[in-house]
């Protein structure tokens, strides 16, 4: 007994625990020392271990489409998986539209703006082709205006160059004439000064005249249209009583041919006789011819007031 107790003795101090201590549990009627037991940290590994453990499987089943969380971890049901879906095809839905809207109204404002760029290319254009057309215009305007002041100074020259005309610079000189008297000059000049108060007078002193001839040089070639004459001395209605007058006169020009003017009544103040050329005379020297003549109340001279030649030069 006292060996007992010293066993008991030495082995509680060796750190052995006696079975009848608090040290010991049964455990399925088995007495084990309470020291073998595990220990409240053990627990809580295992409870992390296996929380990690459904946790990577839940996440597994979601990422391989086995199960749905939503945005707290929560697992989906059937219904609020739907509703999910049709949320998020909803949402993609929306974003696609949206999208779609976004670049249709890209689209319509790139449209928009093409169409506008093209119409103010095309505005900018048709005013370039305006200014084009109007520049164009104007330089045709110009270039016709100036072709018609072109032709319309060309057709003034031509009209001056085909204009009849009154020849005026010529010479004159006469087979005879009678004496200046009383200051009186009887010139064949006077024929050219378009005054009917002068005259030429003949020389003749024992006849009318017959025969005398005027001269009448031009200042170059001239087409012939008619010539104007006026017979006796028309200073006043006396002195053309008093003298005489041709009754036929003979024009011949210098390309051989020649035309007659007649008078059949005796003139009165301001008569003259008018003749017409007929065909195409040119010329440069016209010879007047007394054919025949009658003589006045007091003389025998033979006088001419005036005579008028109207033609087209040609050189």
């Amino acid at each position: 007994m006292e060996e007992q107790q010293e066993e008991t003795q030495d082995s509680r101090d060796n750190g052995a625990v006696s079975p009848d201590s608090d040290d010991f549990q049964f455990s399925d009627g088995i007495k084990t020392p309470k020291s073998n037991r595990p220990k409240w940290w053990f627990y809580v590994v295992v409870a992390v271990a296996v929380a990690a453990v459904i946790i990577s499987i839940v996440f597994w089943a979601n990422a391989t489409g086995r199960i749905n969380l939503n945005q707290n971890g929560e697992v989906l049901s059937d219904a609020e998986e739907g509703a999910s879906d049709e949320s998020a095809s909803g949402e993609s839905d929306n974003t696609t539209e949206d999208d779609a809207f976004g670049e249709s109204d890209n689209t319509t404002e790139d449209d928009a703006s093409d169409e506008s760029e093209n119409i103010t290319d095309d505005t900018a254009s048709d005013e370039s082709e305006n200014t084009t057309d109007e520049s164009a215009s104007d330089e045709g305007e110009n270039t016709t205006d100036d072709d018609a002041s072109d032709e319309s100074e060309n057709s003034t020259d031509e009209s001056d160059s085909d204009e009849i005309e009154k020849i005026t610079s010529v010479s004159v000189t006469a087979s005879s004439q009678l004496e200046d008297a009383d200051g009186n000059s009887y010139s064949p000049y006077n024929l050219f000064d378009n005054d009917l108060t002068t005259a030429y007078v003949e020389g003749d002193k024992e006849g009318v005249g017959i025969g005398e001839t005027i001269t009448i040089t031009l200042n170059g070639e001239y087409e012939i249209d008619e010539i104007v004459w006026y017979p006796g001395y028309q200073k006043n209605d006396d002195i053309l009583a008093k003298n005489g007058y041709p009754t036929e006169l003979r024009f011949s020009f210098s390309d051989g041919s020649s035309v007659v003017s007649t008078v059949d009544s005796d003139p009165s103040m301001g008569e003259k006789e008018t003749v017409p050329i007929d065909g195409e005379v040119i010329t440069d020297r016209i010879q007047v011819v007394i054919d025949d003549a009658v003589r006045g109340s007091d003389y025998s001279d033979t006088c001419i007031s005036d005579i008028e030649i109207y033609g087209r030069k040609v050189s």
